[in-house]
């Protein structure tokens, strides 16, 4: 018999494996399509996952969206934030070493 305790580890262990492929899977596509396709993609490929879930748990009426505002906002902060990341390394060449001499840094 297993415990709620295990339960709870063994959905923490399957998440985790889950986001990193999802996240291995996300870089091999960001070589080959536009920054902004995959990331409609990666929301389009999380909706399955919650769909199944709301089904599993029969709680239909708890899909409402409380504060459109905040939705709004996130998408325009998702976007101004990507927009941000790719305009300087299409026009300013320098930046590019820059930030690859950064992430090595950090890391």
């Amino acid at each position: 018999m297993v415990g709620p305790r295990m339960r709870g580890i063994a959905s923490m262990l399957v998440a985790v494996a889950f986001f990193a492929a999802m996240d291995a899977v996300l870089k091999v596509l960001a070589g080959s399509y536009p920054a902004f396709q995959v990331g409609a993609l990666r929301g389009a490929a999380s909706l399955p996952f919650v769909i199944a879930s709301v089904a599993a748990t029969n709680q239909w009426q708890d899909l409402r969206i409380v504060r459109w505002d905040l939705h709004l906002l996130r998408g325009v902060l998702a976007l101004v934030m990507m927009w941000g990341l790719l305009l300087p390394s299409a026009y300013c060449r320098w930046l590019i070493p820059m930030q690859s001499f950064l992430l090595h840094l950090c890391w």
